[in-house]
């Protein structure tokens, strides 16, 4: 479903992206950042769960320094799109 140039995707099969890293550069800390997945997405390094958050609309990041490898990395994003009774979607027309 698309509306005003916005994408709602019902469902909950994962992301997945490679990304290369020629070298990890010493005692520098990487991290990826999102900028909202509602509902409730857990973020995945080289097969590792990286961690999970819970909300829909706010900026989160990790800290995947400790996943990362020199060459082929896989990335992976699984996103919950299921209604929590503790978690609403906040809506704005415009």
């Amino acid at each position: 479903m698309a509306r005003a140039g916005v994408v709602i995707f019902m469902g909950n099969p994962p992301t997945r992206k490679n990304l290369f890293i020629d070298q990890l550069v010493p005692d520098q800390r990487y991290y990826l950042e999102f900028e909202g997945a509602a509902l409730i997405s857990t973020v995945y390094v080289n097969g590792q769960e990286v961690g999970e958050h819970n909300g829909g609309f706010s900026i989160f990041r990790f800290d995947v320094t400790d996943y990362l490898q020199a060459g082929n990395n896989q990335l992976t994003v699984q996103v919950d799109h299921k209604s929590r009774q503790t978690q609403y979607f906040q809506c704005w027309e415009g």
